[in-house]
This record gives C-alpha cells, structure tokens and sequence, in this order.
C-alpha cells in the first residue's frame, strides 16, 4: 500500500497527509471511522486489575536506531538511566541552546533565494537538506561543544541508518532469519553500526583525555549519580553509546521537522 500511494501525486500542499504516511490507518480510518482501536497482538488489557502495562515494545529492527537507549527501556533500568541523563538535559542547560538559535536567521536569506529563484515544489526539494544541516549544527554545538565536528558525523550516519531500517521495516519482518542475512542492505547497516559505535567510543575516550570546564553530553553522561541510599551510579560505556543515538532522534530530528512543518505551513498560508 504504502509503495502505491508513493507513486501518485499529493496535489499541492495539503494537511491530509496521513494517507501517505500511514496508509492503512487511513484505510481503517475511512472503513471504521475517525476512532477506532489498533491491537498489535493480545494483550491482558481486559484481565489485569493492577492497571500497570508495560509500552508497546519496537520493532528488533529498531534496536540498530536505538540500541538500549532510553526510549526502548522499561523498570529500574529505565529509572537509572533517566536520572543520569536528566542531568545533560537540566533548565539550564537547555537555555543553552538558544544562544545558537541565531544561526535560524540563516534561513531567511534560504527562504527570499529560493522563493524568488524557483517554484514552491523546487523550493522544498532544495530546502529539506538545508533544514537538517541547520538543526544538525546546532544541536551538535550545544551539547557536544569541542567535539561538534564528530558529533555531526554520528549524526549523519545515523540518518543513513534511519532510512535503510524504514526501508526494512516496510518489508515482511522474519525474526532472527531477514535480519542475519548477509545482503547488500543488512552489510551496509552493519557496517554503520560499527562506525557509529567507533565514532562515539572515539568521542568518549577524547573527551577523557579533555577535560572541559563546561562539560558536553557525553562527559555528563559518563559521570556518576548519587541516588536517594546514597550510593553512586554511573552508566556504561555501550550505554553511553546507545544515549548518543537516542540523542538523534530526540533532539535534532524533532528539530528538523519542526522547522520543515513551520515552513511547510507558512507556504501554505
């Protein structure tokens, strides 16, 4: 469903887009109406009188994106790993961010060059690259500081990640079978998890030999906490690497659509 829907035109700018994106909740949509429920498998949602339900858990395909990341943790050890990096994400910290948010004035000049040079669909196929070079620099910048340089190579490669697994995960998954099979696709996933996993180790055993006064993601990361017994916790290193992931997905990604969106919308109106 999803290749055929790719094959036709969207129309011009519209805000129905879920069809194209999902295209069989739309088809549920429309046959079941606007509110319907979606279950993946059997659940003892009707049974358990706790009323304590694990999350959905993702799709193994997504442990490449992820890793054990926060995202995809549940219990205590979703509870440690949350207070350590609740540290590298504090109020002040965050507040950091907008001093580079300067660099979002770039794209005004993007926006009047484009706008007078090309059609409006031109515009968005040149804009897009554009929006994630932006976001890319600036996340790379507040939370990896000196290291910036090799943080927007994990980032990059992350992105190439991202699309082969969407890729995969529109296919039929088979576990423990498709996924090990030595293909062109599944060799070159596992040859950026390796240098995703090179490249931040390098990041990490950096930023031991420089100590920086103000200190970046990882160094925060790769700190103890002292929990309420007073004793003192501190993540590992593949733990570390697999936050670095996550940190794609949740802060310059989110960036990147919400600027996309924002001038998405402002074309519209």
């Amino acid at each position: 469903m999803y290749a055929e829907v790719q094959l036709k035109s969207m129309g011009g700018l519209q805000h129905d887009i879920l069809h194209r994106v999902l295209p069989y909740y739309s088809k549920c949509s429309g046959a079941y109406r606007t509110t319907f429920g979606w279950w993946f498998k059997t659940k003892e949602v009707f049974l358990n009188i706790v009323v304590s339900y694990d999350k959905v858990g993702f799709n193994p395909l997504s442990n490449l994106l992820f890793g054990d990341g926060l995202v995809g943790l549940n219990g205590e050890k979703w509870a440690l790993q949350r207070r350590i990096t609740s540290q590298a994400f504090n109020r002040k910290r965050v507040r950091v961010i907008y001093i580079y948010t300067s660099s979002l004035l770039q794209i005004s000049f993007v926006l009047c060059f484009y706008w007078t040079n090309y059609f409006l669909n031109i515009y968005i196929k040149y804009c897009w690259p554009k929006l994630q070079n932006l976001s890319t620099n600036i996340i790379s910048r507040t939370t990896f500081r000196n290291s910036f340089q090799k943080a927007k190579r994990i980032f990059k490669l992350q992105e190439q990640q991202m699309h082969l697994v969407a890729e995969a995960l529109r296919s039929i998954y088979i576990p423990s079978f498709k996924s090990k099979l030595p293909t062109k696709t599944n060799r070159e996933k596992w040859i950026i998890k390796k240098e995703i996993q090179e490249s931040v180790q390098r990041l990490i055993n950096n930023n031991n030999k420089i100590k920086e006064k103000s200190k970046n993601l990882v160094n925060i990361l790769l700190s103890t906490y002292k929990n309420q017994r007073g004793q003192e916790e501190m993540l590992g290193v593949e733990e570390v690497i697999d936050e670095c992931k996550t940190c794609y997905f949740a802060i310059k990604e989110t960036t990147a659509n919400l600027l996309t969106w924002a001038l998405v919308f402002l074309a519209i109106h």
